[in-house]
């Protein structure tokens, strides 16, 4: 059995770069200012971010945005802190159902149980990716920043590579070779298929048509065991 590469907020280096906040009070403001920056994404963009406006967004005056977050930069970096936050109860309960199927299949040795578990578990996975598309847009949208700003961009592939590597870990506790290279495969599809679903409104691609890409993948030689 390999040993399991668990996503987990603290292995993933994230840090708050903004004013430190001891008491409560203080927390749940920035909190308060940070989910408004999030809420400004989606509605406006990443470039409507600005002092003024997440601060009229947050309801809070001018002075406390600039009192915790010294610049946009700063701002936004923390904006990405707190959505990954908000968001890594989902990755890593995706990571536990696909660790029990494994565990499952290393007891049994079924080829097909183990397909039809994971099967279920990704199309669970995407239904819940599309259902929360303000999620979608704002990870969307630093990840096209991440493009411009090198900061945000080393910032960005921590929560990345911590996927990959738990995918590429399943894959090696599979004992297939080339265990990167097939998690690529794998999150590659499932972000193309989000993307599809979520910018098609005419219909161009349904939830059945992504659990058949999906049951073919998982009969192709991605997923040919050892």
């Amino acid at each position: 059995m390999q040993t399991r590469n668990t996503l987990a907020l603290d292995q993933l280096n994230l840090q708050y770069t903004g004013r430190p906040t001891k008491r409560k009070d203080s927390k749940e403001r920035r909190n308060s200012i940070l989910a408004a920056a999030l809420t400004i994404m989606v509605r406006d963009g990443i470039r409507e971010v600005r002092h003024r406006s997440v601060a009229k967004e947050a309801q809070v005056p001018l002075s406390a945005t600039t009192y915790y977050f010294d610049t946009i930069e700063c701002l936004i970096h923390d904006a990405f802190v707190f959505f990954t936050e908000q968001n890594a109860s989902h990755v890593q309960l995706l990571e536990r159902s696909a660790w029990i199927a494994l565990e499952e299949f290393e007891r049994h040795a079924d080829k097909k149980r183990l397909k039809d578990d994971l099967l279920r578990f990704l199309v669970s996975h995407i239904e819940n990716q599309v259902q929360d598309k303000d999620a979608r847009i704002v990870e969307w949208s630093f990840r096209q920043e991440a493009l411009r700003n090198e900061k945000l961009a080393e910032l960005y592939q921590y929560p990345q590579l911590m996927m990959t590597q738990a995918v590429e870990s399943f894959f090696a506790g599979l004992g297939q070779d080339k265990p990167l290279a097939r998690a690529q495969i794998l999150l590659g599809t499932l972000y193309h298929l989000e993307y599809q679903l979520l910018t098609s409104p005419w219909s161009a691609i349904d939830m059945q048509q992504v659990e058949s890409v999906l049951d073919m993948l998982l009969e192709g030689p991605l997923f040919e065991l050892a």
